[in-house]
């Protein structure tokens, strides 16, 4: 149960909750991880080869990031980055003025911040796309800002919360992930919606991000 009266802070995911992920987004950036991919390891061929390679990996890792970390690359996370921004995936994405008048309507009523697994150019173009501007944040951050951790081991969370400086139980988060949203948020004692699907562990579950103005306004 969340109790709206108690809530001050209401953090954002992009990808997957602010616009729904599709099988030609991720085709998109799962063929630039293939490429970067081949580079390490040039016996795959091809890039179906790669692909392939992939699938397989991510079945036991679960993160793009932790295989190209196990084929050689130093620093995974800016090899994703540049993946997802040459994925060019801002195309795929459709406006949502719903959503923008719902984001402006909840900004006049709570803070709001975002937590976001792309890099800041590429998630400011993503809202843009929206019709969401950064200015509706108090605090965003980003994968690529400094020493700000991974959602994945929920290191961002807890930096993000330091930012916020507000109790725990007086927050929301918003996520499609279970693994990089509903549960480290709830592990730090955050109420969460998840959006897409329905997650058992989160408190609330909506299929889709419109529904957010009857549940938060």
């Amino acid at each position: 149960m969340i109790k709206l009266s108690e809530i001050k802070w209401i953090g954002f995911d992009v990808d997957g909750t602010l616009y729904p992920n599709s099988s030609e987004i991720n085709d998109r950036i799962r063929e630039e991880i293939s490429k970067k991919i081949l580079e390490k390891k040039p016996e795959l061929e091809n890039i179906e080869s790669a692909k392939n390679y992939f699938e397989e990996e991510y079945k036991t890792l679960g993160s793009g990031s932790k295989i190209l970390r196990k084929i050689g690359y130093d620093n995974p996370n800016k090899v994703m980055d540049f993946c997802q921004v040459n994925a060019e995936v801002t195309d795929l994405i459709e406006p949502n003025p719903k959503l923008a008048e719902i984001m402006l309507q909840l900004k006049n009523k709570y803070n709001l911040f975002l937590l976001s697994s792309s890099p800041e150019r590429l998630t400011l173009k993503k809202l843009k796309k929206i019709g969401i501007g950064p200015e509706y944040f108090s605090i965003t951050v980003y994968n690529d800002t400094p020493n700000c951790g991974s959602k994945s081991d929920g290191t961002a969370f807890d930096f993000t919360l330091r930012k916020i400086n507000c109790p725990v139980e007086n927050q929301i988060y918003i996520g499609d992930s279970l693994k990089k949203d509903i549960l480290p948020a709830k592990k730090r004692g955050m109420k969460t919606i998840a959006v897409g699907s329905t997650i058992e562990e989160a408190d609330i579950s909506i299929l889709n991000i419109n529904e957010l103005g009857r549940i938060l306004l």
